[in-house]
């Protein structure tokens, strides 16, 4: 099983100006669990909400798969065959509900048309 993140657009220009817009920050307060939030101001809120006090915020590296349907379908099947995988668990971190709701089906469309990894495997066998 692999978790990542995966943005799909009509264009590759667009799934990367989607990615661009995506950040990651690494919130620890004391030592409590580390949590991740999109924003600085996430970060700040979630400091506050645990009481203040000693806290690190860190912007993490972003590690998003995308592109057009076709070349993500194409992503998770190579990481399929690099490392075996049975089941993507997908996040899709696009904040505009219009972008993301268009960034799933146009993954979906990959599904719907065969264009799994597994599908691709078993025309290859």
């Amino acid at each position: 099983m692999l978790a990542l993140s995966v943005i799909a657009a009509e264009s590759a220009d667009e799934a990367a100006r989607l990615a661009s817009d995506t950040r990651r920050f690494r919130v620890q307060v004391g030592d409590q669990q580390p949590v991740t939030v999109g924003s600085i101001a996430q970060a700040e809120e979630f400091v506050r909400q645990a009481g203040g006090g000693a806290h690190r915020i860190e912007e993490r590296e972003n590690h998003i798969v995308h592109g057009t349907s076709d070349a993500v379908q194409d992503a998770l099947g190579e990481l399929q065959d690099r490392y075996g995988v049975d089941e993507f668990i997908i996040d899709n971190p696009v904040t505009d509900a219009a972008q993301r709701v268009a960034s799933v089906r146009l993954l979906a469309r990959g599904f719907r048309h065969g264009k799994t990894p597994h599908a691709a495997e078993a025309t290859r066998a």
